[in-house]
């Protein structure tokens, strides 16, 4: 019996040392942007063609050449990527060979270091995806991944393990096209869109075809379920979608962009990232 004391007086202490799903996160500026073209985006009619975007990847190793991500690793994130935005008329191409930056300094990355890496290897006008063996904060503490939203520099920072595991890559790159996080425009705290949907082009992801997100982190169960009670400002109860990609849900569980979604990143490529074609 004591030792099954011990475990759950841990338990809570494990929950913390967790790896944060994204640390993306808006500044005041670029909401503001985003919000100026609010009604062009949500109204935005792509054209049919097939928008090509230029992609180089930086593997960082160990200073003797090993660890980092394969080429398999690397083919995996390409076809996960125009697999899920071919809904939105693009399509990803290697843009160069592989760039491998062997320096063990960095292959434990701190956002710290973010200016000393990529300032010095980020290619101009190309989507540029850095993959590290771990990432941290500048604080310490251990995420997945993050980028900006335009307008902004072409940069994804992944840690391995995250860019091949089918999901966080594409949110990466979601946030990378302006997708907000399906429980509004923070990393924390809940939403306040209205489950009615009456303020949802102007609340939580600015999407009306995703229903309102409280903020699933540690609400979805391994079979994907919800399990959350949380009300809106009505008093409704949170019906939220633990399948969409720029959800807090599992990461196993997201398997899904709506139409709007898919649409806004379109508008994104062609109107604020247009110097990549």
């Amino acid at each position: 019996m004591r030792i099954y004391i011990l475990i759950l007086l841990f338990l809570p202490f494990l929950s913390f040392s967790q790896t944060q799903e994204c640390a993306t996160s808006p500044t005041q500026a670029q909401i503001d942007y985003l919000s100026q073209t609010r009604s062009a985006r949500s109204n935005w009619n792509g054209p049919e063609m097939i928008t090509n975007l230029p992609v180089q990847h930086h593997v960082v190793r160990e200073t003797n050449g090993t660890g980092g991500l394969t080429l398999s690793n690397i083919s995996f994130v390409m076809n996960a990527l125009n697999t899920y935005y071919a809904n939105s008329n693009l399509s990803f191409f290697d843009c160069g060979t592989i760039n491998y930056i062997d320096n063990s300094s960095y292959y434990n990355f701190n956002q710290s270091q973010e200016s000393s890496v990529c300032g010095a290897n980020d290619v101009n006008n190309v989507i540029n995806i850095y993959y590290f063996n771990s990432v941290s904060s500048s604080s310490g503490g251990s995420l997945c991944g993050y980028t900006r939203f335009p307008p902004s520099v072409d940069r994804i920072i992944m840690k391995n393990s995250c860019a091949i595991n089918g999901s966080t890559i594409v949110h990466e790159l979601g946030h990378y096209f302006s997708l907000y996080h399906t429980h509004g425009k923070t990393n924390s705290g809940t939403t306040t869109e209205l489950v009615n949907g009456s303020n949802c082009s102007t609340a939580g992801d600015d999407i009306c075809d995703t229903p309102a997100d409280p903020n699933l982190s540690g609400l979805v169960t391994s079979s994907c379920q919800y399990t959350g009670t949380a009300v809106d400002a009505n008093g409704q109860a949170y019906v939220p979608d633990p399948t969409n990609i720029m959800s807090y849900s599992q990461k196993v569980c997201r398997n899904f962009l709506s139409s709007d979604q898919y649409n806004r990143v379109n508008y994104s490529a062609i109107n604020d990232r247009g110097y990549l074609n």
